[in-house]
């Protein structure tokens, strides 16, 4: 995983099943974002965090690990549960 508190940005978040996952975010009390776009070009995948860079620095500062973000195509931040 990671040294404790890493925020840490995946885009693979469909082949991993999100209870274990989530709970190795809680036992090393990261944040996660999930980006959309694993299958895209690399220029689109940058398009997406760029355009969510904003929103993804708010949330760092403003929200308490551990927590997990997953970013949508049309940039919404949708909260996922951490068990």
């Amino acid at each position: 995983m990671a040294a404790l508190g890493w925020i840490i940005f995946s885009h693979d978040r469909k082949f991993h099943t999100l209870l274990p996952e989530a709970a190795a975010v809680k036992q090393y009390n990261a944040g996660c974002f999930y980006l959309p776009g694993a299958s895209s070009p690399t220029w689109d995948k940058m398009h997406y965090f760029m355009r969510s860079y904003e929103g993804i620095k708010n949330r760092i500062a403003k929200t308490s690990k551990p927590y997990i973000f997953d970013l949508t195509y049309n940039g919404r931040f949708v909260p996922k549960k951490i068990l």
